[in-house]
């Protein structure tokens, strides 16, 4: 009997006495998102969600751990309904997922895919982040089998009402039992829920939160040990993908990141930062500011891989390969490394908003996702162990330096 992750609208009434956490956020009556609920398939017919008292404390989390195994090994398919730029310029904008993984069947709706529930799934949104181009997306999940997700971040209104257009249309044709949520679009960052925009058409606001996994309604443990599954990570990009982080000092210099990048070579990257940071500078009036953060691939022959040479190539991946020296603009960028061995390296290279930079101070991580290319693929290379990551959730940047901190770094803006 398979396992499944089914999605219930945020009015269900079946909160207390099913299995289920909230979609995002912390657990309380009132949390106005979707729930994440629990289902096993029934041969032939439909599913049925698993109530708290069918379970105890183990077994309810090894079915968790067995349906979120399951939706993040979904085949999906994405198509682009939406494209930006001009003529052969045009990349995808928006896109919606299709799930022939699903079982026919498994709701009421006959064109219910399990769609809008790829959105708890990782490795769904960090394939939506590589077919756009982003680490930044903005989702909606209107009804049953619907999941459109475009590009946009918090506070970027314009970008992010067409995503409110859709959700509120077509759950307002939907069918009661198929409706789940026409008021609000999400944000995700590198594959992860990070907020909410809501707009019912009279008020609006913004809410940035995270998913909390502590909000299942898990039964009380018993004194049965937990099963091995139970034991499983609840979110893992598993056997496609590279979730890397490297954190440095914030500085001006190119500094090294302990990336190899002839093992990179063999395949595309989507690259992105976050940043805690302090400047000495002048703000632009009327402007929003933001780090100009850059890199580039040095050649040293000395630093080549000792490691097995692999040949992995994405299919269609038709990302540029960028020159020894050329220097790339991190944010949203995806492109592919040349394959000969050295360094590459990072540096903040200026601020948008912002003139008459003297000094910096904090922290910057650079986040990058890239194809797993086999057994044993390490392209990992740091003089300092501790300043690498490679996991589903990286750890919490260093808080911000005093308003003056005794070590202000001197900036060059290039």
């Amino acid at each position: 009997m398979t396992t499944y992750v089914v999605l219930q609208p945020a009015n269900w009434p079946g909160a207390t006495t099913h299995l289920c956490r909230p979609l995002i956020g912390p657990r309380h009556e009132k949390t106005g998102v979707p729930w994440v609920s629990i289902a096993r398939s029934k041969a032939y017919g439909e599913f049925a969600l698993v109530r708290r008292d069918e379970v105890d404390h183990d077994a309810a989390r090894a079915l968790v751990a067995e349906a979120q195994t399951w939706i993040a090994g979904n085949q999906r398919q994405w198509q682009v309904i939406e494209q930006r730029g001009f003529l052969v310029w045009k990349k995808p904008s928006m896109v919606r997922v299709i799930n022939p993984s699903s079982p026919a069947g498994l709701t009421k709706n006959p064109m219910d895919d399990l769609a809008c529930e790829q959105i708890v799934a990782l490795e769904a949104m960090l394939e939506a982040s590589d077919r756009l181009n982003t680490l930044d997306l903005a989702v909606a999940i209107p009804k049953r089998g619907w999941l459109v997700a475009g590009i946009a971040r918090p506070g970027e209104l314009l970008k992010v009402q067409p995503l409110h257009d859709i959700a509120s249309g077509v759950h307002s044709r939907a069918a009661p039992e198929d409706a789940i949520d026409g008021t609000t679009v999400y944000f995700l960052k590198a594959g992860s829920l990070i907020g909410r925009s809501v707009n019912d058409g009279r008020t609006g606001y913004v809410s940035l939160s995270q998913v909390d996994e502590t909000a299942w309604n898990y039964p009380p443990p018993g004194a049965r040990r937990a099963s091995a599954r139970a034991s499983q990570r609840m979110h893992t990009i598993g056997r496609r993908l590279h979730r890397l982080a490297v954190t440095l000092p914030a500085s001006h210099e190119w500094q090294d990141t302990g990336l190899q990048p002839d093992v990179l070579a063999t395949r595309g990257v989507i690259l992105g930062a976050t940043t805690k940071l302090l400047w000495k500078a002048t703000p632009i009036p009327g402007e929003s500011a933001g780090p100009i953060i850059e890199m580039r691939h040095v050649v040293d022959a000395s630093l080549a891989t000792h490691d097995r040479t692999f040949t992995y190539s994405a299919p269609n991946d038709d990302r540029r390969v960028i020159a020894s020296g050329e220097v790339v603009r991190v944010e949203g960028a995806s492109v592919r490394f040349p394959r000969e061995p050295g360094r590459i390296e990072v540096r903040i290279a200026g601020a948008d908003g912002m003139r008459d930079i003297t000094e910096i101070a904090g922290t910057l991580r650079l986040e990058l996702l890239a194809p797993i290319a086999g057994e044993g693929d390490a392209p990992l290379r740091a003089p300092d162990k501790r300043t690498l990551e490679s996991d589903d959730n990286f750890s919490p940047l260093p808080a911000l330096p005093p308003n003056d901190p005794p070590a202000w770094r001197e900036f060059r803006a290039s």
